[in-house]
């Protein structure tokens, strides 16, 4: 394994942590949506709890197929990865007033998802 498979696979296991939270931040939000401590009219989109917890999940799970198709060297895995890694960090800006810290961790760690899929991303595919 060279050095640029291991970012890939990097990015993979980025990835699968990165599903595995939103999975987990997704069914808080659905059970206890008092767990912010912000209304969702301070939100960047007029919506409810209901609507970005089940957003959240979904996300989740998709990022954690796309993380084992891109173990896997799966090009579907890669464009998927890096358009779930966008949309991630489109939806951490929409609720940013409800956890600032933890949005802009996750929005980091998809920054780095991206970089090592759209750089290093072939290197698995060639095995």
């Amino acid at each position: 394994m060279s050095a640029w498979e291991g970012w890939v696979a990097f990015a993979a296991v980025l990835m699968a942590m990165v599903g595995g939270l939103y999975i987990l931040a997704g069914m808080v939000t659905l059970f206890e949506s008092r767990y912010y401590e912000v209304n969702t009219a301070v939100l960047s989109v007029d919506t409810g709890w209901t609507v970005l917890g089940w957003t959240q999940v979904l996300l989740g799970v998709l990022a954690v197929v796309a993380a084992v198709g891109l173990l896997r060297g799966q090009l579907w895995a890669r464009l998927v990865a890096v358009l779930l890694a966008g949309l991630t960090i489109v939806e951490n800006f929409v609720e940013m007033a409800a956890s600032p810290i933890w949005n802009l961790i996750l929005i980091g760690l998809a920054v780095m998802a991206i970089f090592a899929i759209v750089v290093h991303g072939r290197e698995l595919a060639r095995d």
